[in-house]
């Protein structure tokens, strides 16, 4: 292959496996290349003629070394604000996550308390009802019993009537005892807030 030049032609040895526009290409960019370093050599010739007094290596090396640390200064002051910048980032950032935490935790507390409300409304609405069990409405069934059962063997007790009274108050006492015992484990409007603490003790 001949490669035309500005002085002659010369060919250019081509191996068997290499396609033409390789060999093509690769000569094209040793004469981009070659032109290139004749650039800088007059560059480089055309600054130290205009020098008055050329290249002296000391002003250089002194001259790079002040550029040197002027990079450097300009890069440690880049790097401070770039730290400074984070941190305040950060700093906006925990704020914002501890802000929000705060306003979850009073929701949840709003909402605890609300339930908490409802509960002890329907706590005492089922104390105030018929259906709840206290002293003196078992009382009322004690005695509602012991007339039941009058009426039912009212022809045994008028025969024995000593008997009948005897039988009346050992029965109605000892259930009076038995039913105070157990009363002291009910809830009832006047224990309500001591036995919530007391629950809210063991829970914990």
């Amino acid at each position: 292959m001949q490669i035309p030049t500005k002085m002659e032609l010369y060919e250019v040895k081509q191996a068997e496996w290499t396609a033409p526009e390789d060999v093509a290409d690769l000569f094209w960019r040793r004469i981009v290349y070659n032109s290139a370093i004749l650039s800088m050599r007059r560059i480089f010739r055309e600054e130290y003629e205009a020098s008055p007094t050329g290249f002296n290596a000391i002003q250089i090396k002194k001259e790079a070394n002040e550029e040197l640390d002027r990079l450097i200064e300009e890069n440690e002051k880049r790097n401070k604000d770039l730290a400074d910048a984070r941190v305040k980032r950060e700093k906006e950032v925990i704020e914002r996550l501890e802000e929000e935490t705060l306003l979850e935790i009073e929701r949840r507390l709003d909402r605890e308390t609300e339930k908490a409300a409802i509960k002890t409304e329907q706590i005492l609405s089922l104390i105030v009802s018929l259906f709840f069990i206290n002293f003196r409405r078992q009382k009322l069934k004690l005695t509602f019993f012991l007339l039941i059962f009058e009426i039912r063997f009212k022809h045994f007790f008028y025969t024995y009537p000593g008997v009948y009274k005897k039988f009346q108050f050992t029965i109605f006492h000892k259930l009076l005892i038995l039913f105070k015992e157990q009363s002291k484990n009910l809830i009832t409007k006047e224990n309500l807030d001591e036995k919530s603490s007391r629950s809210i003790g063991k829970s914990n």
